[in-house]
């Protein structure tokens, strides 16, 4: 198997136990809570449904979109949390068929674990075509000083960022990728229609920003 069919194979069932960030709770939750909305999409959520569990606590409809694996993988972890919130959880694939919008999407966490630029674009287009307009687009990814990645063993250049490859059991490999983005080169993927609306934090090692549609 190439760098690129392991990296292809593992990306989609890779996941991220992080801590929430405080200005998340404090500052960006209460800011999407006074702008009156009522449909949110946590794109990418994970297994975890980190913040899938604070959204449903302030908005009256929550759907997850997330990969067919870790789709499994979130009604073995949290069948019950699922049923007391009669949360929906769709695949890629479904939403794109979908006719369904939205006034919130959250993108966190996720840009910088895709390693092909064409799937960002894909994944930002499909976003800016299931937001309404005046909807908004909450973006958290890592900020373009990428350290923890550079000083990890076994790591290869890819494409923008680097592939980290690990020797499993059984002669298997596992193998994930991370890269970063300056505010610049996000908005290099961002669609025309997505404004830059707020800036909650931006820096070297974090972005935390919200798009507009108009």
């Amino acid at each position: 198997m190439t760098i690129k069919k392991k990296i292809e194979f593992f990306v989609e069932k890779s996941s991220v136990n992080y801590k929430i960030p405080k200005h998340f709770t404090l500052e960006v939750i209460p800011y999407f809570v006074k702008q009156n909305i009522d449909k949110v999409l946590d794109f990418g959520a994970g297994r975890y449904l980190i913040l899938t569990k604070i959204l449903v606590k302030h908005f009256s409809e929550v759907l997850v979109v997330e990969t067919k694996k870790q789709r499994e993988d979130i009604f073995k972890r949290h069948n019950d949390f699922i049923k007391n919130h009669k949360l929906k959880i769709l695949e890629y694939e479904e939403l794109k068929k979908s006719n369904q919008s939205y006034n919130l999407i959250l993108l966190s966490n996720v840009l910088h674990i895709v390693p092909f630029v064409e799937k960002r674009i894909e994944m930002l287009n499909t976003i800016e075509e299931k937001l309404v307009l005046g909807g908004y687009l909450y973006i958290k990814c890592a900020g373009e000083k990428i350290s923890h990645v550079l000083n990890v063993n076994h790591k290869r250049k890819f494409g923008d960022g680097y592939a980290f490859i690990f020797r499993q059991e059984k002669g298997m490999f596992f193998a994930t990728f991370r890269t970063g983005f300056s505010l610049d080169y996000l908005n290099s993927f961002i669609p025309q229609k997505l404004m830059l609306h707020k800036k909650f934090k931006v820096n070297s090692k974090e972005i935390s920003i919200v798009y507009k549609k108009v």
